[in-house]
């Protein structure tokens, strides 16, 4: 499995958060480090499929991410620095609502 991010761009407004980025990456677990500022979160929103780019695109094996939908992130684990989720929750009840959001029987939740 391949992951190759082709000269991705993001703007916000006049700021520019990814400069025409472009790597390519085979699995495993990766990190992304630098500065505050640098675009790290930005870069790992559109890799998860969160943001769109305003330039360039992401493939998994050749295949742009926005023509694979849910079979996309089903390959790709993603967790935010800062994870907004219900207090009284256990683990068990957030991957169940979050498999409820993406329209996965209970049944089948708990099998996966």
């Amino acid at each position: 499995m391949k992951l190759t991010i082709e000269r991705v761009s993001k703007q916000y407004g006049h700021k520019r958060a990814l400069d025409n980025v472009s790597c390519e990456l085979t699995e495993g677990v990766y990190g992304f480090l630098g500065a505050n500022g640098s675009g790290k979160t930005t870069l790992m929103r559109i890799l998860a499929a969160v943001v769109k780019p305003s330039a360039g695109r992401v493939l998994l094996d050749g295949v742009d991410i926005e023509l694979l939908n849910e079979r996309y992130r089903d390959v790709l684990g993603y967790l935010p620095q800062h994870l907004g989720f219900y207090k009284n929750f256990t683990v068990e009840k957030f991957l169940l609502y979050i498999a409820a959001l993406k329209g996965i029987e209970k049944e089948e939740a708990h099998a996966k």
